[in-house]
């Protein structure tokens, strides 16, 4: 009989990893499903919870570890497997139904190579003791930062950039040796370590396919504002340069080519440099206070361009996060920073052009195109509105 080994690396959220093993145990009963957790050096109640869940379930594995990662812990869950199937699933990624498990099964007896993989899908997890929170909607949704599902099609194929460890499975056959072989330990926050797994095991395999089965569903408990998405976006950016120092050819895939070239090799340092520096990262905090301000506000999601606002704020957050990982050297970071200024500009010029094409009626807006006049009040305000926003921008790049 083929078993699905679900892995499970958990720290120190026993709150939520206990309604996650609960919902596990509830939607696998009668499947071949084994429950590999591996608590990764937890210091709140997990390892007291988890002696006594193991002792109520014998289809449930422990393991504990020393505190490095939710790569390295998925190693040891993976080599303490026994099933021929690994599914690996986050503490905090819960089952919806019977077929979370089951698809995963369906499709790997379907597909017998070790170079296809089963990506189950991530949703948002609605809580009732927690506000509306229009930053996690749309970075799992529409804006995709998280989580690519908005744009993809039910049973199709895709490749190492949809490895997400929230819901995705292999054939444990695929690595020769997990515990050497595995998810590295370099990285230090959770964030791209499963994608260099799987760019290194396409490299390995010659191929790695991931195929999209949308029936498989977990909901994904853990709540955004635009502050700890900014946080996270800023680590992210960090990881993302140790995947390019691993390997140099992703840099394009991940957006980190420009970077790259910029700190190719050091260049003269310019008088006031050091200050430019200075100056374009206190641009980049007004930036991302605005975005604060407007959700404090409770005014974030009640127009259309906030969408595309927060994308442009997420993107910049994460170039400062990677150009954070490189040496410092002064001519180099004020390029970078120029550079991802420059990136916000675009964004907002585009922004801005929709908005105003929104506002303004299409006579007007011809009219308006040959002599520049005709503009209604509220016209003028969102012009000068969207000129303020380039300006200050135009001064910092």
């Amino acid at each position: 009989m083929t078993i699905l080994s679900v892995i499970i690396p958990t720290y120190n959220r026993c709150e939520k990893l206990k309604l996650t093993l609960e919902r596990c145990i509830e939607y696998s009963f009668g499947l071949p499903v084994q429950i590999v957790v591996v608590n990764d050096g937890s210091t709140d109640q997990t390892s007291e919870f988890l002696a006594g869940f193991k002792n109520l379930h014998q289809n449930v594995i422990v393991c504990a570890s020393e505190n490095r990662g939710p790569g390295n812990a998925r190693n040891i869950g993976a080599n303490a497997a026994s099933g021929y199937l690994l599914l690996f699933m986050g503490d905090d990624t819960i089952p919806t139904s019977h077929e979370c498990f089951a698809a995963h099964l369906r499709f790997h007896e379907q597909f017998k190579e070790p170079s296809l993989g089963v990506l189950g899908k991530v949703v948002l997890r609605k809580r009732a003791d927690l506000p509306f929170s229009f930053v996690t909607s749309l970075i799992q949704g529409i804006g995709a930062q998280q989580f690519g599902y908005a744009h993809m099609s039910p049973y199709a194929q895709y490749d190492w950039r949809f490895f997400y460890t929230a819901n995705v499975s292999v054939k444990r056959s695929c690595v020769r040796n997990w515990l050497t072989d595995g998810f590295s330990g370099d990285f230090s926050s959770a964030s791209f370590e499963d994608m260099e797994f799987a760019y290194r095991l396409t490299q390995e395999l010659g191929s790695l396919r991931l195929l999209y089965a949308p029936t498989s569903v977990v909901e994904h408990d853990h709540y955004y504002n635009v502050e700890t998405f900014i946080a996270r976006q800023e680590r992210a950016g960090k990881m993302a340069r140790l995947f390019v120092q691993k390997h140099s050819s992703v840099a394009a895939s991940i957006g980190l080519s420009q970077i790259e070239r910029i700190f190719a090799a050091p260049r003269a340092v310019e008088e006031g440099q050091e200050r430019k520096v200075k100056l374009r990262l206190e641009m980049i905090e007004g930036i991302f206070a605005s975005a604060k301000l407007l959700e404090q506000e409770l005014y974030l999601g009640s127009e259309a361009w906030h969408i595309q606002f927060l994308n442009a704020v997420f993107e910049l957050a994460f170039y400062c996060g990677a150009i954070n990982g490189y040496p410092r050297w002064p001519a180099n970071l004020d390029a970078a920073y120029r550079f991802a200024l420059k990136a916000f500009e675009l964004r907002m010029v585009q922004i801005s052009e929709t908005e105003l094409l929104h506002v303004v009626s299409p006579i007007v807006t011809a009219r308006a195109s040959s002599n520049r006049t005709g503009h209604s009040n509220l016209e003028k305000q969102q012009l000068e509105f969207w000129t303020r926003w380039k300006r200050a921008l135009r001064l910092s790049t």
